[in-house]
């Protein structure tokens, strides 16, 4: 009998059904079982080395140059360690994993959120003895074998090899719990099968031999067996390594219990950066009502600085307050001015360029900062600009350099010193804005 979780019953939690089912399976199975756990139940037992375009020479050609170049990090004793160390950091080899803990084979099968995932269960009735053979490519029939490495990942996950003679041919677990070659259920005339073949075959073989070996998760129960198996301590941390340290600490990242105290003075980023993105949408609301105290600001030639608000900002673990002071700076900004070269500019500038421009400014603020009364700071905010309109954050390069080539063209125009003398008329304005326009 196989047990599956079938989806078509309508249960209060599917993959609690599903997992009661997996234990229930487990119900049979001695310490002489063996679990390897797949994370689409449509991939073939076959060893890595058997998934390329194999030949023998090819695989002994590569181990043997793994040896050589990997005699500066390790000395292996003999050849079958050496197989077990290739395995151990993912050379394609002969070996396929397998672990005497169901747990870790979850693990495997469920890590891959995508397609349903499958747990095989085979018996362990031989290891056979490595140290007999002078080469692991001596052993001749399939077998399972201790790693003859001291590893700190094959001790956590319980690991264990089989050894495959004949690695490009996939297995499957017969009724018995053996390890058979696929091959051998379905003879083929020319000898050539592809992966798909062997996994038309595989898909056949269990449909027609419904038996205890295996068990599917579907993939809409992996997450709940996931989080079954790492409330039972099987996680990232069964690699080993830092890499899994890493891995196991940005899954919970949200969820680490508190180890240490912060000092608050580290939060001035986050909170200058709160700050600025409030001030900036305060801006946006209230622009024109800002902007109606420093009308005409852009010709004359003068800076303006002003409370603009008081602010509060509470979210944790943010608690502060303070003053922003703007500093209104003009961007068309002419060192000599009288009211005839600013009616002069007003008439000309409304020719050239759009009305609005006029309100065009530069702002710099500062934001005076208190938080609980510990520590304070000032945030500085440069190169803004804002319009009638709207706030334009990369506004003001243009618009400098716009306002700029207009007063170097001034400078070389007839009209220049007119603008100073007296009101110009209309016609004359119109003069100085064709002369302008036909400057190169």
């Amino acid at each position: 009998m196989i047990y599956m979780c079938d989806e078509v019953v309508q249960i209060n939690n599917e993959g609690e059904k599903c997992w009661l089912n997996f234990m229930k399976w487990l119900e049979n199975k001695d310490s002489t079982w063996i679990y390897r756990g797949v994370s689409n139940n449509e991939y073939l037992l076959l060893p890595s080395i058997g998934r390329l375009d194999y030949s023998l020479s090819k695989e002994m050609n590569l181990f043997f140059h793994f040896k050589r170049r990997g005699f500066q990090h390790i000395q292996g004793k003999d050849d079958v360690e050496w197989l077990a160390v290739a395995q151990h950091h993912g050379l394609p080899t002969r070996l396929l994993d397998w672990t005497m803990n169901p747990l870790v084979a979850i693990f495997f099968a469920c890590r891959n959120l995508i397609k349903d995932g499958r747990i095989y269960a085979a018996r362990n009735n031989y290891t056979i003895d490595v140290s007999k053979f002078e080469s692991p490519f001596d052993i001749q029939f399939l077998s399972f074998i201790f790693p003859p490495i001291n590893s700190n990942r094959m001790d956590l996950q319980k690991g264990i090899f089989s050894i495959h003679p004949c690695p490009n041919i996939p297995v499957y677990i017969s009724e018995e719990g053996a390890l058979e070659y696929l091959n051998d259920m379905n003879p083929s005339d020319n000898g050539i099968k592809t992966i798909e073949i062997y996994q038309d075959i595989q898909r056949r073989y269990y449909k027609r031999h419904a038996h205890d070996n295996y068990f599917d998760i579907p993939e809409c129960n992996k997450d709940y067996f996931m989080r079954k198996i790492n409330s039972l301590g099987i996680d990232e941390l069964i690699f080993g390594d830092l890499d899994s340290v890493s891995n196991y600490l940005k899954q919970r990242i949200g969820v680490l219990p508190s180890i240490i105290e912060i000092d608050e003075r580290k939060h001035i980023p986050q909170v200058a950066r709160a700050i600025n993105n409030e001030f900036i949408m305060y801006l946006h609301k209230n622009s024109s009502s800002v902007m109606s105290e420093f009308d005409g600001v852009v010709i004359l030639p003068q800076k303006v600085n002003v409370l603009i608000d008081k602010f509060k900002y509470r979210d944790f673990p943010y608690n502060v307050e303070g003053y922003v002071n703007l500093y209104i700076d003009p961007i068309f900004d002419l060192s000599e001015c009288n009211p005839c070269f600013i009616s002069n500019m007003k008439k000309l500038l409304e020719l050239m360029y759009n009305i609005d421009d006029f309100m065009l400014v530069k702002i710099r603020f500062n934001a005076e900062v208190f938080a609980r009364g510990e520590w304070e700071f000032i945030l500085h905010r440069l190169k803004i600009s804002i319009d009638a309109q709207d706030i334009v954050m990369s506004g003001v390069p243009d618009y400098n350099c716009r306002y700029q080539q207009l007063s170097e063209k001034l400078n070389k125009s007839r009209y220049w010193k007119d603008l100073f003398k007296h009101k110009l008329f209309d016609s004359e304005i119109t003069s100085i804005k064709d002369e302008i326009l036909n400057m190169n």
